[in-house]
């Protein structure tokens, strides 16, 4: 491996000179269904395939620059961080060409450890890059950076109080590299002599047009009305191979008509076609001055996009929210129509909960534009925080034909849209959705070079119908593992902000001596979703410190690493061939998942009773009446499918025995006394509707010792995904080290199917199939119930037949011994359905066997073991009378001991038996086809 690195290290230079991108380097769509997944799965594994023949992916950045003057008296300079995701190291070739194309500047190679990162800030050979005008001691060209497995880049320029890498920041702006050169690129604004608005600035744009190609390429770029009235401006341009078009100080860019004659200033909107692929910024500068020339107050420089969609999303809407500097927030968007007919679009604010907070309609003139500053809909979003009158949300537009736009937010010095601007940034509105999103930096307290100290914090939108997980992983640079991670559930339609959330301000520090942390951040999302990283400079120590200057951009999401994107936690890959681990994979009774905090109803963890009944719940209904509503009517008497049940006052009286809310007689779900004993897939009973079950079971605990109930949740496993891609989520889980991480992953998992909005079509958005309880907690003899989640106000478990176990009146009757004789082969295969006609509200054992006169017994054995009571007692060896996970038994240091010997010798390899050839699929050597799922439910 290593020599062949060296080979890589060698060869990746040598095809620099290559054209064009490929279509693997285009930035990655939302996971939308299996077919999409399958893709992603296809792309994974191409990425190590990559790593391993040397193929390269490319991506670009517009703009380096080395001690260059702006228009006033600082420097820009341009960094480079690049993050590598992947577990195997990357190799990166960066090379800096100049303006002019011809040879580069610089090619700088460097080796990434896996899950690490490169920064080029000091770097020796970054820092030693030839000078493009070595008179005066500076450089400027643009980066192209190839790689042998995909990698996250970003660019930032500074611009400095001195002539030095080092000299203190002024201003700074970071920018995701661009992955696809297109042949028709688009930006929101042009904007030339345009007030700032509030203030005595002026807004001026520029662009530069990249050519990353072997051949020059011809550029027309034309400026657009905002009201659709036409072209304003069109020029042609010829860019040599490699080389750069600048519009700064460029006569007919200069000459683009005024919209507003009498005042000088023209406002419009940028379109550039190109004769062969290309990439391009817009820099947005303010300007002291009227001139395009006049000093710079701020920049802000922005890829264009050759991106359009129905669906435009922005991370933050956000109405006079106060900063820490005495400043307020506030947002604005632009929504471009490149199209040759209008298009009708819908505004949807939401607050951080989902809830709307405004929803309106515009129309965008055919090559217009629309411009929410100063629009009476968009000033009448509600206060999300009402007392203090202001909003903070989010933004989703959906258009009748694709649309592109931006989404800027503005620092001003009031409490009016309209207040003196002190701080700006602009973003592109966000077209694609992914469960794994990068971010360049994690800063705490990290100290710039003017004194003052950095900061970052992540906010990410859930633009789905049902609540999202997500994992948020803070990595270290050198690739030596986690800072830390955690979960974070948020609600549909809703976003996460990691602005002061403890878990994120007080990460272990990378740098303990000094009290920082620099890093940076993978989120993985149990759902596609989109994000945003904040970068902040502080006047001080402290997360809430005074605000100097701010960034904002949007997460990467356009990275297939070499792991795998399985869906949650898109976990790196294991083969099929590998080993099952059962107790990681297919039953989970380590003490360190089902003991830890997140199956505790105290805590209210994911794998809790507690939680667990709150996703059934109604959404604003009480989840402690749920509850007891179910103990007090699903165990009294009565009759269920024409036969009768029996009442359970011992179960019932569990409503009184209940720890309750203090002052109140409700149940206090928090001190539950149902404690989990397993989580377990259940991938083998894979029917059409669903790719099997995914299911927790709970013990009863009395006073100190376990006693004699079990309450299994019994979940389907959506078909968003296939049964072999849930295989694989299951059986990724066998790499991983038994403890917090792989809990953590395992919730990434059960989340998708647990959360309410999990299924959304069935009751709740619930996926439950079915609730189960087995117990004995009186004289009684030992039984077995089934219930329904069903509809209603609130909805309600409602005691339903117990599947595939005829009714006990049934035994030795005829019809049974027909059934069975007629079904014999299917019997015998596990496969066959008993009449739902036959089918009781209770299965009874302790006193009760099979006999069925009339039937083999090889039969009958074979049609007993697919029943609860025979599967449970009688037809095979159970654990404590009636349980193969029993909640009486100790389950000893690793949970095993609580398992019936049936299910540790019998029924769990053929369950591994099963994930296997699930895994396999006909594909590994020797392997079986996929096994078909048995009709048995146990």
């Amino acid at each position: 491996m290593h020599t062949k690195r060296m080979m890589l290290s060698l060869a990746v230079p040598m095809i620099l000179g290559g054209c064009g991108v490929s279509a693997a380097d285009s930035d990655a769509e939302a996971i939308e269904g299996e077919e999409a997944i399958q893709e992603q799965v296809a792309s994974a594994a191409d990425a190590l395939a990559r790593a391993a023949t040397g193929t390269v992916t490319r991506q670009y950045a517009s703009l380096y620059v080395k001690n260059w003057p702006d228009s006033g008296s600082r420097r820009q300079w341009t960094d480079i961080t690049v993050n590598n995701p992947n577990p195997v190291p990357a190799q990166v070739t960066i090379t800096i060409h100049r303006t002019g194309g011809g040879y580069p500047l610089e090619v700088i190679t460097k080796t990434i450890p896996a899950r690490g990162a490169y920064s080029s800030f000091g770097d020796a050979a970054w820092l030693a890059i030839d000078d493009s005008d070595p008179a005066n001691q500076r450089s400027i060209g643009w980066i192209e950076l190839a790689s042998d497995v995909p990698v996250a880049a970003t660019s930032r320029v500074t611009l400095r109080d001195g002539s030095t890498f080092d000299a203190p920041v002024a201003l700074l702006d970071d920018e995701a590299f661009v992955k696809a050169p297109s042949t028709r690129l688009f930006s929101s604004l042009f904007l030339k002599n345009w007030p700032a608005g509030g203030g005595a600035a002026t807004q001026w744009t520029n662009l530069i047009v990249n050519n990353p190609g072997d051949q020059a390429a011809t550029i027309t770029v034309r400026v657009h009305r905002t009201d659709g009235g036409g072209v304003l401006s069109s020029l042609s341009r010829t860019i040599p191979a490699k080389g750069v078009w600048n519009s700064y100080g460029d006569a007919d860019w200069q000459g683009v008509a005024n919209t507003d004659a009498a005042n000088g200033r023209s406002i419009g909107w940028v379109e550039v076609v190109s004769t062969a692929p290309v990439v391009a910024m817009n820099r947005l500068t303010l300007r002291s001055g009227t001139t395009y020339n006049a000093p710079a107050v701020h920049v802000e420089d922005d890829a264009l996009t050759s991106e359009t969609s129905q669906t435009l999303r922005a991370n933050l809407f956000i109405k006079n929210w106060p900063t820490n500097s005495g400043l307020s927030q506030w947002s604005s968007v632009v929504v471009n129509n490149p199209g040759a007919t209008a298009a009708s679009i819908r505004v949807v604010v939401r607050g951080k909960d989902g809830a709307i907070l405004g929803d309106f309609t515009k129309t965008v003139p055919a090559m217009g534009y629309w411009n929410s500053s100063g629009d009476a809909s968009w000033a009448g979003v509600q206060n999300s925080d009402v007392a203090n009158n202001r909003s903070v949300g989010w933004v989703e537009i959906t258009s009748s034909q694709p649309v592109f736009g931006m989404n800027r937010v503005t620092f001003r010095d009031g409490n009016a849209a309209s207040a003196p601007l002190r701080d700006i940034d602009d973003g592109p509105l966000q077209t694609a959705t992914s469960r794994k999103l990068f971010a360049p930096y994690y800063l705490n307290n990290w100290p710039t070079t003017s004194g003052h100290t950095q900061w970052s914090n992540v906010i990410v939108n859930n633009p789905n119908d049902y609540p999202t997980t997500i994992t948020v992983r803070i990595q270290r640079k050198d690739g030596t593992g986690d800072v830390t991670f955690f979960t974070r559930q948020i609600p549909a339609r809703g976003l996460y902000n990691a602005y002061g959330d403890p878990s994120w301000v007080n990460a272990p520090f990378t740098d303990a001596a000094n009290r920082r942390s620099a890093g940076w951040v993978e989120i993985t999302a149990s759902a596609p979703v989109i994000a945003m990283d904040r970068v902040v400079h502080r006047d001080g120590s402290a997360f809430d410190s005074p605000d100097v200057l701010f960034d904002d951009n949007a997460l990467d999401g356009g990275v297939l690493s070499a792991c795998d994107p399985l869906g949650p936690g898109e976990f790196c890959p294991r083969s099929a061939e590998e080993e099952v681990a059962p107790f990681k994979e297919l039953m989970i009774v380590d003490p360190a998942i089902v003991g830890g905090e997140r199956a505790s109803s105290a805590a209210g963890g994911h794998f809790s009773f507690r939680w667990l009944m709150e996703q059934l719940a109604s959404p604003g209904a009480d989840p402690s009446a749920f509850v007891e509503r179910w103990l007090s009517t699903g165990f009294s008497a009565g009759s269920v499918n024409g036969f009768p049940v029996e009442d359970r006052p011992a179960v019932r009286a569990l409503v009184t025995s209940w720890p309750k809310i203090p002052g109140t007689s409700r149940l206090d779900l928090s001190r539950s006394p149902f404690e989990l004993l397993a989580i377990v897939n259940r991938v083998d009973l894979s029917s059409g509707g669903n790719a099997g079950e995914g299911r927790f079971v709970f013990g009863l605990k009395q006073g100190s010792s376990g006693a004699p109930m079990t309450v299994i949740f019994e979940y389907k496993l959506p078909a968003s995904a296939s049964r072999e891609l849930w295989a694989q989520r299951f059986h990724a889980l066998g790499a991983v080290a038994m403890g917090p991480e792989l809990g953590a992953r395992l919730q990434m998992i059960t989340d998708e199917f647990t959360a309410r909005g999990a299924s959304p079509s069935g009751v709740n958005g619930s996926a439950l199939g079915q609730l189960r309880t087995n117990e004995k907690l009186d004289f009684r003899p030992w039984q077995l119930r089934e219930f329904n989640l069903v509809a209603g106000s609130p909805a309600r478990l409602q005691i339903t037949t117990t599947k595939q176990n005829p009714d006990e009146s049934l035994d030795g009757s005829r019809a049974l011994a027909d059934f069975i004789n007629a079904n014999a082969s299917g019997i015998l295969a596990g496969t066959a359905l008993f009449p739902p006609a036959m089918l009781g509200g209770e299965s009874n054992a302790e006193v009760f066997r099979w006999t069925v006169p009339g039937v083999s017994e090889a039969l009958r054995h074979a049609f007993a073991t697919q029943t609860c009571n025979g599967c449970h007692e009688s037809e095979q060896p159970s654990l404590d009378g009636f349980y193969h996970v029993s909640p009486v038994s100790s389950g000893g240091a690793d949970g095993t001991g609580r398992l019936s010997t049936f299910l540790r010798a019998t029924d769990l390899p053929a369950r591994e038996r099963s994930l296997q050839q699930t895994l396999c699929n006909g594909r590994c050597p020797g392997a079986a086809p996929a096994p078909v799922a048995p009709a048995r439910v146990h």
